[in-house]
């Protein structure tokens, strides 16, 4: 049974909108088209891909199109699917885990057609939140207005994964105690790399007074693993932590959030209440690896682990400085909250400005 003219018309027009320059192929042809076109490799993003076929510029219908994994891992919802009125097939991929850019390659036996798709690893940031209780958030007032200690350190290092570009950063913390559990506090540590490339950003030479240490580590340019160890030097206490240095796609993107007491912004230490009504300014910035903006790319935001809270979104597409605002609204549960913001679509321009 035809399908209506208005169907067929939508048909169409998501045709001519994924591939705007489709009626210009000669010959047989598989065009491929995935949303988001780059995913976190965290086993549970997922992209929808569009698969066209063409016969000189006029899509086939009826025709079966099959899919395969070939590197990268992740998961195919199916690996068959029919071409529409519009010659097109839509396929449902969740990614993989591996440190490395999704491949996936579809064929149509009829015609002896393969098309080979590649959904990269997105440049990938995150951003850390505590939530206390309206009373706790006074006393922190109270300590930032006093220009007490700032408690800014995890127990672990956030992220342990990161874009090997050379450019995204991690934080590696740690809390020193005596035998008792009691901190230890005005203790010096040493931050040394073990194996792997990247560097270290000290600004603490000693644990704080309740014991906490933290150290910055900035990514190299070399995929694999960048070891990173902390030693206590009277008693050689040592301590080690493996990041993921993972493909670099050209894009890198930080997330920060508006310090009222700095007047600027900053990526660590937001402390907010836990009342459901606070809003916290935040923005995403997305530049090439040299630094420069990069405008008309659309992010995505998403809370990792558990949802405290909820994240508005006027426009997730980059302005001409490369940053999209946003605002996170506190949840009503304190404990920490994790956001992280990834880069969507917009990759391909993104690599025109750096010349790739």
């Amino acid at each position: 049974m035809a399908a209506p003219a208005s169907a067929l018309f939508d048909l169409a027009l998501i045709g001519n909108i994924l591939f705007p320059h489709h009626e210009q192929v000669d010959g047989t042809a598989l065009l491929t088209h995935a949303y988001p076109e780059a995913l976190p490799n965290d086993g549970r993003s997922e992209s929808e891909i569009q698969v066209m076929l063409v016969d000189d510029g006029k899509p086939l219908a009826g025709e079966t199109v099959e899919a395969r994994i070939t590197d990268g891992g992740g998961f195919l919802a199916s690996t068959t699917a029919v071409t529409d009125e519009a010659g097109m097939a839509s396929f449902g991929y969740r990614s993989g885990m591996l440190p490395t850019s999704a491949k996936i390659s579809f064929s149509v036996a009829q015609h002896e057609l393969t098309s080979e798709l590649e959904i990269p690893i997105a440049p990938v940031t995150y951003l850390n939140l505590e939530l206390v209780s309206p009373e706790d958030y006074l006393l922190y007032l109270d300590r930032q207005s006093s220009a007490a200690n700032y408690y800014r350190l995890q127990m672990n290092a956030f992220p342990d994964q990161l874009a090997a570009d050379g450019s995204s950063v991690a934080t590696l913390s740690a809390k020193l105690t005596h035998a008792d559990g009691t901190p230890a506090p005005g203790v010096p540590l040493k931050a040394v790399i073990q194996a792997g490339e990247g560097q270290l950003l000290i600004e603490q030479e000693a644990t704080d007074a309740q014991g906490n240490y933290s150290v910055d580590v900035l990514s190299g340019r070399q995929p694999g693993v960048l070891s990173v160890a902390l030693i206590e030097p009277s008693t050689g206490l040592s301590e080690s932590f493996n990041f993921t240095l993972v493909e670099s796609t050209g894009a890198h993107i930080e997330l920060f959030y508006s310090n009222e007491f700095s007047n600027g912004l900053a990526r660590k230490g937001a402390v907010i209440p836990a009342d459901g009504v606070n809003e916290l300014n935040l923005v995403a910035e997305v530049t090439d690896l040299f630094g420069l903006p990069l405008s008309g790319v659309e992010i995505r935001v998403e809370f990792i682990d558990e949802e405290n809270g909820s994240i508005q979104v006027i426009d997730p597409v980059t302005d001409a400085s490369g940053r999209v605002e946003l605002s996170y609204f506190s949840g009503t549960f304190t404990g920490p909250v994790r956001i992280r913001a990834y880069v969507a679509s917009g990759l391909d321009s993104a690599g025109s400005l750096l010349g790739n």
